[in-house]
This record gives C-alpha cells, sequence and structure tokens, in this order.
C-alpha cells in the first residue's frame, strides 16, 4: 500500500524516526545523539598527563566517572582515542607478591595506590548507581612508539575517554590532556660553543679570570732585607758617550 508516494510510512521522518525512549545512532560515529548515561569529567588537569618515554607513552586521567541513568551500570572495560591514534592497553588489579600492599607501577617507576586507581572497577565486581560517581584515576600505557614529535611538550590535547556497560552500548567524553617530554627532551647545554683554539683561550681568559696566564711580580722584601740599588754611571763613561 502507498502512502503519500511511498512504500512504507516510517520513510516520512526518515533518520530521525525514533521509538519511545530509543533514539537511533547518527550515521556519523563521532556524535553522540543524546548526552551519554556516563559521563567523563577531569577534576585536576595538572595530573592528567600523556607521559612520552622513549619506546612508549604513559596515561594519567584524573576523571570523574557518573551515572546519570536511571538504572544501575556496571562497566565492563574503558578505552581511549588519543590524537597520535595508538592502542592504549589499561592494567588491571595489581599482582605484585613482594609487596604486603600491591600498587600499580608503569615501567617508568611511577607508582599508584589501589585506592585511587579505577581501573579494576569493572565488570560484576562493581555497579554504579543512578546519579553516583566514581573520582580517581584511570591508567593506560602504550607501547613501542612515542608521541609524534608536532605534538609539542606542555600543550593541551582533546582525548576522547569510553566506557562500556553491561548491555554492550558505548558511552564517551572529550577531554583535555597536557603533553609531558621531560623524559625526552634534550639536555640544554648553557656552554657557548667555540670557533677554534684562539676562541677557547679567549673564553678562558673573559670568562674564567683565574685560568688566565699573568706575569710573576718579583718577591717583596722580607724583615731588614734591603732592595739592592744598581750603581750610578761613573765621569769616564759619560764622557764616552757624548763624545759619540
Amino acid at each position: 500500500m502507498l502512502f503519500g508516494g511511498l512504500h512504507d510510512p516510517n520513510q516520512l521522518l526518515g533518520d530521525t524516526w525514533i521509538y519511545p525512549g530509543c533514539p537511533i545512532p547518527r550515521d556519523n560515529g563521532d556524535e553522540q545523539s543524546c548526552e551519554p548515561d556516563l559521563t567523563f569529567e577531569v577534576t585536576q588537569p595538572e595530573l592528567t598527563r600523556a607521559y612520552d618515554r622513549q619506546a612508549g607513552v604513559e596515561y594519567v586521567f584524573a576523571v570523574r566517572i557518573t551515572n546519570r541513568s536511571y538504572g544501575r551500570l556496571q562497566v565492563q572495560y574503558f578505552n581511549a582515542r588519543v590524537p597520535w591514534r595508538r592502542r592504549l592497553y589499561w592494567p588491571g588489579v595489581p599482582g605484585d607478591s613482594t609487596r604486603e600492599r600491591p600498587v600499580y607501577r608503569f615501567e617508568s617507576g611511577r607508582t599508584f595506590s589501589p585506592v585511587e586507581v579505577l581501573n579494576h572497577r569493572v565488570r560484576e565486581r562493581f555497579r554504579l548507581n543512578p546519579g553516583e560517581s566514581w573520582e580517581g584515576l584511570l591508567l593506560a600505557y602504550s607501547v613501542f612508539d612515542s608521541i609524534p614529535k608536532y605534538f609539542l611538550h606542555g600543550e593541551l590535547y582533546d582525548v576522547r575517554l569510553s566506557a562500556v556497560d553491561q548491555y554492550g552500548r558505548w558511552h564517551w567524553s572529550y577531554i583535555e590532556m597536557l603533553i609531558d617530554r621531560t623524559a625526552t627532551m634534550p639536555a640544554l647545554s648553557i656552554r657557548r660553543p667555540g670557533k677554534g683554539l684562539f676562541e677557547k683561550a679567549e673564553c678562558e681568559i673573559n670568562c674564567f679570570p683565574s685560568r688566565a696566564v699573568s706575569t710573576p711580580r718579583p718577591a717583596e722584601p722580607q724583615g731588614n732585607e734591603r732592595v739592592p740599588k744598581t750603581a750610578p754611571p761613573k765621569e769616564d763613561e759619560i764622557s764616552k758617550i757624548q763624545a759619540q
């Protein structure tokens, strides 16, 4: 049966057709049709950083995760999309048997207490009730590749943090992250390069006066010692000089 020249009346609304409480996803995967049920907010910008290393990157996200839905949610796992498109690994429950209290540890030596880390709050062990929030650190790392050079030290860049609930739904928010290249930046040299042997000698005289070579002074007389005086010329020697 035709309906206004169309075979299906639902085509009148196209992709805007929405069933009660069930919005249809947009074509663009980077845009959400409504506010997500799980949101991420940065709580400590000074801690939210990407630490560049020679063979990988370490990520610390200081965030607050809030359940804005009307039902209890269980986070299955976390994920993040960084501007340089690297796969991130999320460490689980630490199992360091050499310590009385296990800690999260990065390869760089940074350690974090499980009390302040949110990585292990996943699946059936932890549930987030409506309106509740978790506040802490999300830790991740990538291997083999460092941050590309065109991402500058000390600059802020957008990161998409996401989580998957027990129904398989994705929830994400965009946050800002600071780039930290302290471990890979070359050491700053304050010495001016010389141009040769004479430039080096001149620099030592001007910059380091104590190293400059000086003419030795005659020793000063000590006690009653007298300084010898030269005898005046004789009269015959004077007459010879005048005759010349």
